[in-house]
């Protein structure tokens, strides 16, 4: 397969910051769409809660992270989907500094008053209270974070994964992960995402010298405890560019696999690719030797291969559906994207195995997620 040419973002180091504002960028309006076409009934109110906040307006006067946000929210007003009468944002930084210019940029935005809803500054204990309220009232929210950093986090996250309608954006760096297993340091907000297995990982650190390992861990264990709170996780993981040394992870967690599926497409469009087109979710990973063609295929059981022969032997359960089913039942928690299904079945259909029909059984020259996957019965092995 021809190798898969992908974003160039992470081609160069970059901050928490800005590979926050450029995930949600792509990803925010997308969730709120689905937000309002899924839930029944249409919420009156979506909060965005960024505690990772930066400059609304930069230097000349342009508008940064959160102020685009800001400006798509304004400028839907004029599109069907009105998200100015309907988002609720909040913005945070643990810096005082930057707090301070958050509510200074606030006041110089052009189309500060005509916001309905106000952004808020979470700089004051009543402005907190509110916003605990409304999660625990369970508003849709999407909520961004270093869970690792801020007295905020602490005092926020229980609220929002309890609440039972908030997805989660985790954004941090391995140097603030120490608090996980450092047992001078007491974190309730950590008892929420690792549960009582916080304990066990203070008592491993001290026997355990590699600090990778011990991250591995801490990554593990809140993907299992998200996974046991009803959520989808999903991973990814930066490398500083050249280098074998961990930058940043990612960790979103969705309550919906819409959400889980629309930010796993966004996801891919950055991450390495294995030689078989399957992305890693993972970005500036230096390749493991022995560097030869398909040796991949004995590293990870994420592959292309596999996912053929998956597709292949699962008549009973794939039978009659369509593409855009199949994967999102199948590849929740794996590597596999949307592409690679439709490849697969594109393969599948050459080998005779099946055929592929619309919703009124006629063969369909054009491979897409809405065609239904029609078995022969002498393809099955």
């Amino acid at each position: 397969m021809s190798v898969v040419e992908t974003n160039t973002f992470f081609k160069q180091k970059r901050t928490a910051a800005e590979i926050k504002s450029e995930i949600v960028k792509a990803y925010f309006s997308k969730w709120c769409a689905q937000i309002l076409t899924q839930l029944a009934p249409s919420p009156e109110t979506i909060l965005y809660v960024d505690l990772l906040a930066g400059n609304l307006v930069n230097e000349d006067n342009s508008l940064a992270e959160a102020g685009l946000i800001l400006e798509q929210i304004y400028r839907s007003q004029e599109t069907e989907q009105n998200l100015n009468t309907i988002v609720k944002t909040f913005f945070y930084n643990a810096s005082k500094a930057e707090l301070e210019k958050l509510a200074t940029d606030l006041a110089q935005l052009p189309f500060r008053e005509n916001l309905e809803n106000a952004p808020v500054i979470l700089n004051e204990p009543d402005q907190r209270t509110y916003l605990v309220e409304l999660l625990k009232e369970r508003v849709p929210a999407l909520f961004i974070t270093n869970p690792f950093f801020t007295l905020l986090a602490q005092e926020l996250l229980a609220p929002a994964v309890q609440s039972g309608n908030t997805d989660l954006l985790l954004v941090f760096s391995p140097n603030k992960m120490r608090g996980a297993w450092d047992s001078s340091q007491e974190r309730n907000d950590l008892i929420v995402l690792l549960g009582e297995e916080i304990t066990s990982l203070k008592e491993y650190a001290p026997k355990e010298n590699s600090s990778r390992k011990k991250e591995q861990l801490v990554v593990d264990t809140l993907i299992s405890k998200l996974q046991e709170n009803q959520y989808y996780p999903l991973f990814f993981k930066i490398n500083l560019p050249g280098k074998d040394q961990t930058s940043h992870y990612l960790l979103f967690a969705a309550r919906t696999k819409q959400a889980y599926f629309l930010m796993k497409e966004i996801i891919a469009r950055y991450s390495d690719y294995q030689e078989d087109g399957v992305p890693l979710f993972s970005v500036n990973q230096k390749p493991q030797m022995p560097l030869l063609p398909g040796f991949f295929q004995y590293l990870s059981k994420y592959t292309f291969t596999n996912l053929l022969e998956a597709l292949s032997s699962n008549r009973r359960e794939f039978h009659y559906r369509t593409i855009q089913e199949i994967y999102e039942d199948h590849a929740v928690g794996t590597h596999f994207i949307l592409t690679n299904y439709l490849q697969a079945f594109s393969e599948l259909r050459q080998q005779g195995r099946i055929n592929l029909v619309d919703a009124k059984n006629k063969q369909v020259k054009t491979i897409s997620e809405n065609a239904i996957v029609f078995y022969k019965l002498h393809g099955v092995k």
